[in-house]
């Protein structure tokens, strides 16, 4: 059961309790009110009726004494009225049954009334000549207890509904932050991490709520901390530090993806690039020289391929480039080869090295079936075919196959 029915459930038993707490009071005291004042009027009855039989009684008068007797007991108030003699022989009596047409049966039988007897001695001058005994008749009372009960269940309705409203709203405002804070929570448990910032006027799920936010800002930085370091061994292991394009670890698994992709990468073109003369300028020049080196290359590839679809470029060794284009046939590579031997000539150009042939291209072009390493061993055999020519010489290796040598880096 939630939170919300509970409270809902507690306000309707407490309510139900103070009904019945108060219309048990509140019948008992008028009941023990009532019962006060029926013994009071059965006994002014029974002394008034007592006088007025003297003479009556003293002759023995019986119709004079029904006379009287029926003159008090037909205004309805009373239960019984008995005329009798000292000795205890009755000369009258009359009875009346104690119904209420307005008060329902299992109310009297649960409130049961058990009117009083008043009893007054009946004098013949200075001698007691009989006894009139009266008891009241509880109708009234009934009804008076009954119209109590209802009263009191009209106003205990009337209260209940405004009350059970009121506390309703009030219990689904106070439980609103409640809410707030199990959504919150389920957002902490997808990644998420908002803050509530209208805190709620209830000390202690104001103090809830702060500490679900100060929670929230700490798995918000941990996130961040774990999103920072995720990225930063993310670019270790797939990224190269000095060229900034990827690593070998992220060119094979490229590579090894597209060979084994559907049909609408099923063909393409891989070049290996790999510049000559790095080591001397390492030794000549220093390492920061043949960083820039490395790094004006990758530039150059960078801006290349950049106008080419689905193409991708990595270092793959210290030297060395792998160039990915998918779906490129033989004139797309030869060209692409091209225009990278005459990107190569600006190193030279821009004094990051002396050497004339700077580097070589070697180009093998694939289908689906072909495996990572067969492709890479044609795409070598291309590169030192072209690194054994000339730099102005052309040729393919071999030359009836999908591979090409390509042209040295520097042509003529």
């Amino acid at each position: 059961m939630t939170l919300y029915r509970q409270i809902t459930a507690s306000i309707i038993v407490l309510l139900f309790a103070g009904f019945l707490g108060t219309v048990i009071i509140s019948t008992q005291n008028l009941r023990a009110y009532l019962l006060t004042q029926l013994e009071s009027h059965a006994q002014d009855t029974a002394t008034s009726l007592g006088l007025s039989l003297s003479s009556a009684m003293k002759s023995r008068d019986l119709t004079t004494i029904a006379t009287m007797v029926n003159a008090v007991f037909d205004r309805g108030d009373y239960q019984r009225i008995v005329i009798s003699t000292l000795s205890g022989d009755t000369l009258l009596t009359r009875n009346n049954q104690v119904t209420n047409p307005d008060v329902p049966g299992w109310f009297t039988e649960m409130v049961e009334l058990q009117p009083p007897t008043a009893e007054a001695l009946i004098m013949s001058g200075w001698q007691q000549a009989g006894k009139v005994l009266v008891t009241s008749h509880p109708g009234h009372a009934y009804g008076e207890l009954w119209t109590n009960t209802a009263d009191t269940l009209r106003l205990f309705l009337v209260l209940a509904v405004v009350v059970i409203s009121t506390g309703l709203i009030a219990v689904n405002i106070l439980l609103r932050p409640l809410r707030q804070i199990e959504s919150q929570a389920d957002a902490l448990g997808n990644a998420f991490s908002p803050l509530q910032n209208q805190l709620p006027r209830t000390r202690e799920l104001r103090r809830v709520v702060m500490a679900m936010n100060r929670m929230s800002r700490k798995v918000s930085s941990s996130f961040a901390e774990q999103s920072a370091l995720t990225e930063s061994l993310r670019k270790q292991a797939y990224n190269d530090p000095v060229t900034g394009l990827g690593n070998r670890r992220y060119f094979d698994r490229q590579l090894q993806r597209l060979l084994e992709s559907g049909a609408e990468t099923s063909t393409g073109a891989l070049l290996l690039l790999e510049l000559h003369g790095l080591s001397e300028v390492n030794l000549t020049a220093g390492f920061q020289a043949g960083d820039q080196l490395l790094q004006h290359t990758a530039k150059l590839i960078k801006q290349r391929i950049a106008q080419l679809d689905h193409c991708f470029a990595a270092r793959i060794s210290g030297a060395g480039y792998g160039i990915v284009a998918v779906g490129m046939d033989r004139d797309g590579a030869e060209s692409l080869a091209e225009d990278l031997c005459q990107d190569l000539q600006q190193p030279c150009a821009d004094g990051l090295a002396n050497i004339e042939a700077i580097g070589h291209i070697g180009v093998a072009l694939w289908k689906q079936q072909d495996t990572v390493p067969d492709l890479l061993a044609e795409a070598d055999i291309a590169l030192r075919a072209a690194q054994s020519c000339s730099r102005s010489r052309r040729q393919s290796y071999p030359p009836s196959a999908t591979s090409q040598a390509a042209v040295p880096g520097s042509r003529s």
